[in-house]
């Protein structure tokens, strides 16, 4: 390899590693170090072992709307939504990386038509028939009554610009009381059900999934719905519900 190319990669190398260093200090400012114990990671939404920089799990705290805290250790970037049983009071020698929202600004951001973005870290309007409730501050929903299997509930929510309910936390899972489709499908035997960012889905039904009716490898129940217990049961995505929920962020 020419030494001018051999130079200019080394030197891009280190610009590139500059920016990380610099970036990565800017995001922490946007996050409170805490020491943290964590004794049960029932609210754990995202977890990859592949993020090799605390700048990139940062990031992915910051564009993730569930996320509340952030901790990257040994390489493997984990997110929690705050419902979770996090005690920051605790003692540790370990860090967890609490996100910080102008809470003055969060409080203007009141009534049921507007929603705090966190995409933005601005106060927007909801679209048009959507609303915000306070529990959530950070969407806004709409539930229409329709007798709709999954395909056309996912169809209609994005024909207004939204998208099929994705209720990750425990306060979204049991708000709404409602049985509803979700945002997540399989498509062969034996996959694990994932909300569209990649995350796992938990908190399902005893026994659930089961693929109910299966025999041999048959896929039959390849779509998620919750029941008003806020537990998730796998359902064939030609059942009918007459509850479709939309969201937006």
């Amino acid at each position: 390899m020419n030494k001018f190319i051999e130079r200019l990669i080394f030197c891009l190398g280190i610009f590139l590693n500059q920016i990380l260093f610099i970036n990565s200090d800017q995001l922490s400012s946007r996050f409170r170090a805490l020491n943290y114990q964590i004794p049960i990671d029932s609210r754990l939404i995202y977890n990859n072992s592949e993020i090799k920089n605390k700048f990139f799990c940062l990031q992915t705290c910051l564009m993730d709307t569930q996320c509340d805290y952030a901790k990257y250790e040994k390489k493997e970037c984990s997110l929690y939504a705050k419902q979770g049983n996090i005690n920051t009071n605790l003692l540790s020698e370990k860090i967890i990386y609490q996100k910080a929202i102008e809470n003055e600004l969060i409080r203007e951001c009141s009534g049921n038509t507007t929603y705090w973005s966190l995409r933005t870290n601005t106060c927007l309007p909801c679209k048009t028939g959507f609303i915000n409730y306070s529990e959530m501050p950070n969407f806004c929903y709409l539930i229409e009554s329709r007798w709709e299997n999954f395909d056309d509930s996912k169809a209609y929510c994005e024909s207004l610009g939204a998208f099929l309910f994705r209720p990750k936390t425990q306060k979204e899972r049991e708000f709404f009381n409602l049985n509803a489709f979700v945002d997540s499908r399989i498509t062969s035997v034996g996959q694990r059900y994932k909300w569209p960012d990649g995350s796992y889905v938990c908190a399902f039904y005893n026994n659930q999934p089961d693929n109910f009716g299966n025999s041999g490898n048959s896929l039959i129940e390849s779509v998620l719905e919750i029941w008003p217990s806020g537990k998730f049961n796998d359902a064939p995505s030609t059942k009918v519900i007459n509850q479709t929920i939309c969201q937006h962020d």
